[in-house]
């Protein structure tokens, strides 16, 4: 039979332990040098509305921008995108992944407006966390302020079924 004392601190414990278990596993550990699986939302007219300014190169990596978006740069590969979970990464070549390209393709058939949101799943190596970067998520639209971002490199991207 169980004490009280020993109840109340099995409860200590689980309380204690609590915070922890539960944000094990439900959001990856970002740190430079790691490897993570992220779900991206897309839509096939993000290919031309996502972009980012940034006057910075990283790992051999641009923004579309430099300048607070006066200059373009031709090279510029850098796509802010946002993960299921509401974090915002810069993705280089996103774009040119095999299956998001086909798919993008597809979709780039219909009207924007009609165009279906669909889920990337990529595994990534982060590179770094840049800071100063001015992400914009459509192409008309005012960029946002600059603040700092995770820069990750896909290793492998998957479109997942609708």
């Amino acid at each position: 039979m169980q004490t009280t004392a020993a109840r109340w601190g099995a409860l200590a414990i689980w309380l204690a332990s609590a915070p922890l278990l539960a944000l094990s596993g439900s959001s990856p550990s970002f740190h430079p040098g790691a490897i993570v699986d992220v779900d991206i939302t897309l839509v096939a007219s993000d290919q031309a509305n996502l972009s980012c300014s940034w006057d910075r190169r990283a790992w051999g990596f641009a923004c579309r921008f430099r300048d607070g978006g006066r200059v373009e740069q031709p090279d510029g590969t850098l796509v802010p995108t946002v993960t299921s979970d509401r974090k915002t990464l810069l993705v280089p070549g996103l774009f040119t992944e095999a299956e998001v390209a086909a798919r993008v393709a597809r979709d780039s058939a219909l009207p924007p407006e009609a165009q279906p949101r669909f889920v990337v799943r990529c595994r990534v190596r982060v590179l770094e966390q840049v800071s100063g970067v001015q992400v914009r998520f459509a192409a008309a639209g005012e960029l946002e302020p600059p603040s700092k971002q995770w820069l990750v490199a896909p290793v492998a991207c998957q479109v997942l079924p609708s």
